[in-house]
């Protein structure tokens, strides 16, 4: 089998997974060589698997800019296993490619996602609840489900002003997520730049809270990382309610029945948020 896919392996089984979970289909597609994907195909690798990180092969292929072999993944379907969710993946590490040649790939996948005819739809539509508990500690999930330009998700009180930026609300506490891959932690108008895996579409993100100590947690893709500070912040519930700021063009919202945090969080935490922009709203790209 071709050299440029044997990087990474100590066995000849071109069927075996690397311990990311990857398949050479990924370390083929990364160099945009279709002849060995064609060859590995063949061979009876999956072009539907997914690696450890929810990647497909052909967002591995974006994500190195390798237009001819998203092109062939495309064509070859990967199976019925590239869903929307993954385009959209796709297309997102796509628009994070700056060289000039990198744009007839992201032109390619924004038509396949339709994204020139949804940007205009992002998130301006507010839900507000007074359901909230200012005791006990609770989980929330989501899933973020489309391309960003930015994105913020976190918690606030129900004095929060729905059509306002989370993160220079006074109420509000929140993580911010760039397409430049830039991560913040902001309350009232100051933001601390922290080391953190970047949010993509199709990530899930976990937050556990603790109106009792003040403190959320937040996980990343299943994965709690408890020795880093930066996955932790303090808020204030101030016997308020917190109020659910989402977005359905962008997230997918999951109540679950939980042991986090020393506690029960049980299922009738309802107060979490989901902001999003386009790169067109009030707050400028980083």
């Amino acid at each position: 089998m071709l050299t440029c896919i044997r990087n990474g392996w100590n066995t000849t089984d071109f069927t075996a997974a690397t311990s990311e979970g990857e398949l050479p289909t990924f370390f083929a597609a990364r160099a945009g060589n279709t002849e060995a994907l064609q060859l590995l195909q063949t061979a009876g690798c999956d072009l539907g698997k997914r690696s450890h990180n929810g990647d497909l092969a052909l967002v591995a292929a974006a994500r190195a800019g390798q237009k001819n072999a998203v092109e062939w993944l495309l064509q070859a379907g990967s199976g019925s296993k590239i869903k929307k969710l993954d385009m959209q993946r796709a297309f997102h590490v796509a628009c994070k490619l700056t060289q000039p040649g990198h744009r007839d790939l992201v032109s390619l996948l924004e038509e396949q996602v339709g994204a020139s005819s949804q940007s205009h739809k992002l998130s301006r539509n507010l839900l507000k609840e007074k359901a909230g508990r200012g005791t006990g500690k609770y989980y929330h999930e989501m899933q973020l489900l489309t391309r960003f330009e930015w994105i913020q998700a976190g918690w606030a009180t129900s004095a929060f002003e729905g059509d306002r930026d989370l993160g220079r609300h006074r109420e509000g506490w929140c993580w911010e997520g760039w397409l430049s891959g830039i991560m913040e932690k902001s309350h009232a108008g100051k933001a601390e730049q922290v080391q953190m895996r970047p949010w993509e579409p199709g990530d899930v993100l976990g937050f556990a809270l603790d109106y009792n100590g003040g403190k959320m947690h937040l996980s990343h893709q299943g994965t709690w990382y408890p020795e880093k500070a930066d996955y932790f912040m303090d808020f204030e519930p101030n016997g308020r309610d917190l109020c659910l700021v989402n977005s359905g063009q962008f997230a997918r919202c999951n109540f679950a029945s939980l042991k986090m945090l020393g506690g029960d969080l049980g299922c009738g935490i309802r107060k979490c948020f989901l902001q999003a922009s386009d790169g067109e709203g009030k707050r400028e790209n980083r």
